[in-house]
């Protein structure tokens, strides 16, 4: 069975490649959420010419308080075979925002495909679509079905996919296991991946520059703060069940102006100071949101109670 599904998908391989490139020209940046209907589009064009059928759902636009954009976003349900048992592929195609929009013209060099959400996560949903195709055109009877969501929203938290069909109870049903194609290094993980998000503001005391001592400067009271973070980093990158994972992937914490970003670990940190030539820093303020690792446990935002300082109050 196994050779069957491997010649079977060797002759998809050119189609798989032109399907995943087309993917990943749409920019569907988020935040905001950019162009999900024409992605979509694409999706249900595909489904169509394997000859599944699929449901479409329209998912209405977010708050105004959100990051995300004004437009709908759209859940696309499908499967294959018969059953009550379903195991799902789960799969999103939104992409984090580009750096320059010569990202979204991939290219293949060395045999590895190259654009913005070529990892992460577009040549997986070719991928969970192609197994698919594969299993169906090999005439292999399952005992079961094979669930194909897919979803946006993914880097801001779900609200217009996973959590919108988690509220409507449409996510997982029936479900004995969930496989996602995100790139973990060409290994399989058997955990969940959660995010912390928040915002930190510390206040000091202005003070003219002649007075500075009667002032407090915020920023660097919120040195405290980073500290805090610096410890956590040395805890956990004590575990041992972490340490193969910290080698070839840093934790992004923050310190001042440092940013990194990883395809496999993502934080993004932002810092603004109220300063001058005659005036303390009154305030400062940063916020950042952090991939968590599946073995570090929800106890870890303890953290935050450790960075609380009296002059943060």
């Amino acid at each position: 069975m196994e050779e069957m599904l491997r010649a079977t998908l060797a002759s998809y391989e050119e189609d798989l490649v032109a399907f995943t490139k087309a993917l990943i020209a749409i920019p569907t940046e988020n935040p905001p959420g950019l162009a999900y209907h024409a992605c979509v589009d694409l999706l249900t064009q595909k489904l169509a010419e394997i000859g599944l059928d699929y449901t479409l759902l329209e998912v209405p636009a977010p708050t105004a308080s959100s990051p995300s954009s004004g437009d709908p976003g759209y859940c696309l349900l499908s499967s294959y075979g018969t059953g009550e048992d379903i195991l799902y592929f789960h799969g999103h195609y939104d992409v984090v925002p580009a750096v320059d929009p010569a990202q979204f013209q991939p290219y293949v060099q060395g045999g590895k495909l190259f654009g913005r959400g070529s990892s992460d996560m577009k040549s997986g949903l070719a991928a969970m679509i192609g197994a698919i195709q594969a299993i169906k055109d090999s005439g292999i009877t399952l005992r079961g079905k094979i669930g194909l969501t897919i979803v946006p929203d993914e880097e801001t938290g779900g609200q217009r996919g996973s959590h919108y069909l988690a509220e409507h109870g449409l996510l997982g049903r029936q479900g004995i296991g969930m496989l996602t194609a995100e790139p973990t290094g060409g290994v399989v993980w058997n955990a969940n991946r959660g995010a912390i998000s928040l915002r930190v503001r510390v206040k000091g005391k202005p003070a003219h520059v002649g007075l500075h001592y009667q002032g407090v400067n915020a920023f660097e009271q919120m040195v405290t703060v980073a500290n805090a973070l610096l410890d956590y980093k040395c805890q956990i990158t004590t575990e041992p069940i972490l340490i193969w994972f910290l080698q070839t992937v840093p934790l992004p914490w923050i310190v001042a102006s440092i940013l990194r970003k990883t395809s496999q670990l993502r934080s993004r940190a932002y810092w603004s100071c109220s300063t001058g030539l005659s005036n303390r820093g009154s305030t400062s303020q940063w916020r950042f949101f952090k991939r968590l690792l599946p073995q570090v446990s929800a106890q870890r935002t303890r953290l935050l109670r450790r960075s609380r300082a009296p002059s943060s109050r």
